[in-house]
């Protein structure tokens, strides 16, 4: 293909991996280009329980070998009072509050669970390798973590065939959703939407370049995405079934690709399933198992029953006034006790009280239980459209164009069906024209359809901050969509002209 068509069209041929990988960088400078803070520290700690504690965490591993943490310094706190402290090493704050860091170690008594641990490994895991890192130092480098998960997926999209205006379209919107999520850089959120866009790109890599007859390649790059995924998990405890459907509709696209050699396909499937397994399990033993260890209060998941419970009033309704029902972390606590009165914050105790009160509420009032789940989904994802529209304005769009997007309203049953729809779109694209960027699509659509789910089981309000993947699917869709045309166009006027 000549610079222009690899610029403006895809093809199903693929691209070479130094081709791809050029215009992956290309993409991803553009991206870069109109975001240029992502690599700026934020100057202010978010004030989140879990970051916080994750933080804690992977300071006492790295410089004093445990996981329990001070019962009467909390360095967030620190440096939320005295945030030009962030910018200095993380070992010379401690050793000015201390003297020394033998003493700070010393006073690391108090054990405490935390979940979702992968934030905590990360952080640790850059800590090892600079332990003379500031905080702002370490918050640059999980920013540039999440940019390089980026970088995968763009190359891989162009190493199936997408065009360079395609991945450079999909780099500015990631870059811009990213961007939104800027005052979270030290928490796990902003790799909820890195995450899902790394196993898109994963899995389209797998299915672009694997062979079924390399049974051992099919098992390490499955493992390897076994292991992903439970990072994935660890890393957001409600996003485990987008993270499996991947895995099935990445399966599924594998073989059909390869169909014709039935006996190795079979095997090969047979192969990576059992890999992808195996990762799973391994990996998620080695991120929970240390925390587990922990004599301390908490559990090692982040919670079901509690999110379930409190989000009933979301948005308020007659039943959770009936049943005294607020999203308030204490609320939690007051609801669990009158089923169980001896249950501690966190427990399992605590989330079993919580569950067995939330199946009670399914058993006695159902129809009350499907009218607020009616009104959730009506309302789920409002917003999205309207941030989309404000990030499409600070690209260039006119304010009178963005105004009017803000103005759209769509009910969470459209966008339901909307990602369904571009899901069975990109399907049939993949297995009738062995299009992968199709394939792309449906593993962004299940990435939006588990969100807005999810949105309406919990907090249906958009939030970018829990629901990114949302406003990455409302960018990229249109642009895939124009791709989609684009091509479709071009591959009629050429059977028209070798016709003519």
């Amino acid at each position: 293909m000549s610079l222009r068509d690899d610029l403006l069209f895809s093809t199903s041929a693929g691209r070479t991996a130094l081709r791809a990988a050029a215009y992956g960088g290309v993409s991803l400078a553009v991206g870069l280009m109109l975001a240029p803070d992502l690599l700026r520290a934020y100057p202010r700690f978010a004030n989140d329980s879990h970051m916080r504690e994750s933080y804690r965490h992977a300071v006492s591993a790295v410089f004093c070998g445990t996981l329990n943490t001070s019962d009467d310094f909390d360095l967030p706190r620190e440096l939320t009072e005295r945030p030009a402290e962030l910018f200095d090493p993380i070992r010379s704050v401690i050793e000015r509050r201390y003297g020394s860091m033998a003493v700070y170690c010393a006073s690391l008594r108090m054990p405490r669970i935390n979940n979702e641990t992968s934030l905590m490994w990360t952080m640790r895991g850059i800590l090892g390798i600079d332990p003379e890192l500031s905080t702002a130092g370490l918050g640059r480098a999980l920013a540039a973590s999440r940019i390089a998960m980026l970088a995968v997926l763009c190359i891989a999209l162009s190493r199936a065939g997408a065009s360079l205006l395609l991945t450079a379209a999909v780099a500015v919107a990631a870059c811009g959703v990213m961007h939104r999520l800027e005052p979270y850089q030290y928490n796990n959120n902003p790799f909820i939407l890195s995450l899902s866009l790394l196993l898109v790109g994963l899995y389209t890599w797998l299915v672009t370049d694997l062979s079924p007859r390399r049974p051992r390649s099919v098992a390490a790059a499955f493992g390897a995405l076994g292991a992903i995924t439970a990072y994935g998990i660890n890393m957001r405890t409600s996003h485990a079934p987008i993270y499996l459907a991947m895995f099935v509709a990445a399966v599924a696209a594998f073989t059909l690709r390869h169909r014709a050699g039935q006996t190795p396909m079979r095997l090969a499937t047979g192969v990576g399933v059992a890999a992808f397994l195996v990762g799973v399990i391994a990996a998620h033993t080695l991120l929970v198992r240390p925390m587990a260890r922990l004599d301390g209060e908490g559990i090692v998941h982040h919670t079901i029953a509690h999110p379930l419970v409190l989000s009933l009033a979301v948005p308020e309704n007659e039943l959770s006034r009936r049943e005294q029902l607020k999203w308030d972390d204490l609320k939690g606590l007051e609801v669990a006790r009158r089923v169980d009165p001896s249950v501690t914050y966190l427990s399992p105790a605590y989330e079993r009280a919580l569950a067995r009160y939330y199946l009670s509420l399914w058993r006695t009032q159902p129809w009350a239980m499907l009218a607020v789940y009616r009104q959730k989904l009506a309302v789920a994802g409002g917003g999205v459209v309207g941030e989309a529209a404000h990030l499409l304005e600070d690209a260039g769009m006119s304010r009178r164009v963005g105004r009017r997007l803000a103005a759209v309203d769509i009910p969470g049953f459209l966008i339901v069906a909307l990602t369904i729809s571009t899901g069975a779109c990109g399907w049939i694209l993949y297995r009738r024209y062995d299009a992968v960027i199709g394939l792309a699509w449906t593993l962004f659509s299940i990435g939006a359809a588990g969100t807005i789910l999810e949105s309406a089981l919990i907090m249906p309000p958009f939030y970018v901050f829990y629901h990114s993947v949302l406003l990455a699917y409302v960018l990229i869709t249109p642009v895939i969509a124009i791709q989609v045309a684009a091509d479709w166009r071009r591959s009629r006027a050429r059977l028209v002209a070798r016709a003519a």
